[in-house]
């Protein structure tokens, strides 16, 4: 195929997650050439801010324990079962559910919301891309959830080192590579993917933890200082290159 050959062609072979590299090394082409090289985070972008306070009061969401999905609501990623989440824990006066995006699947998702006549989730239109630092900096917990499907296991969310480095936990409903890379982290709680159950009790364990709160938002932080730094990942990257 053309794919392998420019593979054979390239002086590197340079891929975004250990999954694909193992899967193109196992297809022939000499190891010695392959590397990873992941996505990370810019940390003079994204870092830990105050929570901005005008934007919580826009959405009159003051004094609430702020649940946020952000990105495509697509079929990828099993918002279903986030809806159902927020069915489990609707007693819960304090825990709100905010989902800010669009997507093929957004339709359904507020159709089940109303459906089962829920006010604890509000959703919101895409966002230009400068406002996201301000809905990281209102949450209290960031979602990862991704569908059931052995494909997304080589797929790893960039939005998570974003989180992480906003000092913000995650609760992380996926398999795979990503999940690795969480757990390492000691920043997140993993659960199977579309889990509602699994889900709400992650969500209840750290918002009843203030310590344990703490805990995994500062080893956020301190995981993607050291390992995705973006600009320790760009010059790791050049020094291959020099190699």
């Amino acid at each position: 195929s053309i794919e392998l050959y420019l593979y054979k062609q390239a002086k590197y072979v340079v891929t975004v997650t250990d999954s694909f590299t193992e899967n193109i090394i196992k297809r022939g082409i000499n190891k010695e050439k392959v590397f990873t090289i992941t996505n990370g985070v810019n940390l003079d972008q994204f870092f830990p801010k105050e929570k901005n306070n005008v934007l919580i009061n826009e959405l009159h969401l003051e004094k609430k324990f702020i649940v946020l999905y952000i990105g495509a609501h697509g079929i990828s990623q099993g918002l279903s079962s986030i809806v159902e989440t927020a069915k489990i824990l609707e007693n819960q006066n304090n825990i709100h559910f905010l989902f800010v995006g669009e997507g093929a699947d957004k339709e359904n998702i507020v159709n089940k919301a109303t459906m089962l006549h829920l006010n604890n989730i509000t959703f919101l239109k895409g966002q230009p891309k400068e406002k996201v630092i301000d809905f990281y900096s209102i949450m209290d917990i960031g979602l990862l959830p991704l569908r059931n499907i052995p494909l997304f296991k080589t797929f790893i969310p960039s939005k998570m080192f974003e989180m992480l480095a906003m000092k913000k936990p995650i609760v992380a409903s996926l398999e795979g590579e990503a999940a690795t890379i969480l757990e390492k982290s000691k920043a997140a709680l993993i659960g199977k993917p579309e889990n509602a159950k699994q889900i709400a009790s992650n969500i209840l364990e750290i918002y009843k933890n203030k310590d344990k709160y703490k805990k995994l938002s500062e080893n956020g932080l301190t995981f993607v200082n050291a390992h995705y730094n973006r600009k320790t990942l760009a010059s790791n990257y050049i020094n291959k290159l020099l190699l």
